[in-house]
């Protein structure tokens, strides 16, 4: 019988509002083999966040460390968990409850389940619940490094991951405060087949603490730098045959180049918009335009 465990990693900074709805939902889990652990990331809210954690008791395994970015927080776990396949959950989202249970049973189906990521569809709720989209995905293992490329669709929270990938490609890169699960994903693709269960298993909530929204200008030179990484990483041949295009190299990496500046102004724009409250409204333009 196929029975993993799966470790549920929630890190956590200055958390108090949310911090409980997201152990709950793992708690919930209708899938029994996992843990759940969390690292508190030296919240500087009065103690309100540990409290909150600690109020779970032996349910979930808890630690605290000395302040860093979101990734050194997910790599003290990584080298600690029990678990053969890693599921992260940030802080302010939450698992659907057969989040993981589905997961694992569509990874028993798989052939060679020994080189698959897998992920989800997800939904965008707001602070207090209201759905604002749904993501719905549907690119193939083949073609979703270029779409992943252009769009940004992926939600590291739907992600269940073997743990012998973190040592095949090593882990989050503790430099990177903004993107440093893209740089991950990127990596993985490179040995590892993403494939979706489709089905909308987290809920990801969109609020102005988040760290993409509050260091929009470190956002845009990390991604600018992913950008280059991305086409050392993968050559002209990977990233075509992805995207299907039968141009000439010079003249299609051109162009992906381009898809990316329009990419960045957009982005650039709606995180703006937040500022001015009207985000939700060009939230819906903006999928829209990136087809997602």
């Amino acid at each position: 019988m196929f029975n993993p465990k799966v470790s549920i990693i929630i890190p956590v900074y200055n958390g108090s509002d949310f911090v409980w709805e997201a152990i709950d939902s793992a708690l919930k889990q209708t899938y029994s083999n996992i843990e759940i652990l969390v690292i508190n990331d030296w919240s500087s809210d009065e103690w309100e966040t540990e409290k909150i954690i600690k109020s779970y008791g032996d349910k979930i395994i808890y630690i605290s460390k000395k302040n860093g970015w979101v990734a050194t927080a997910l790599n003290v776990w990584i080298e600690r968990m029990s678990g053969e396949y890693f599921s992260w959950l940030s802080h302010d989202d939450l698992y659907m409850k057969k989040k993981v249970e589905m997961q694992v049973k569509a990874l028993w189906e798989i052939k060679d389940k020994e080189d698959v990521i897998l992920f989800s569809d997800y939904v965008f709720i707001n602070e207090s619940w209201k759905e604002i989209n749904k993501i719905g995905i549907t690119y193939t293992s083949e073609t979703i490094l270029y779409k992943l490329l252009i769009n940004s669709f992926l939600n590291g929270c739907t992600l269940l991951i073997p743990k012998k990938a973190f040592t095949d490609v090593w882990v989050f890169e503790d430099e990177l405060q903004t993107t440093q699960d893209y740089h991950l994903w990127f990596r993985m693709m490179k040995k590892y087949r993403f494939i979706n269960v489709s089905e909308y298993l987290v809920k990801s909530r969109q609020h102005s603490g988040q760290d993409s929204k509050k260091k929009l200008f470190i956002a845009m030179k990390e991604r600018k730098y992913l950008e280059n990484f991305i086409f050392k990483l993968f050559s002209p041949e990977e990233l075509k045959k992805s995207s299907g295009s039968k141009l000439p190299n010079s003249i299609f990496i051109f162009i992906t180049k381009c898809k990316l500046e329009k990419y960045r102004i957009l982005w650039f724009l709606y995180f703006i918009s937040q500022k001015l409250h009207i985000d939700i409204f060009l939230a819906t333009i903006y999928r829209k335009i990136f087809k997602y």
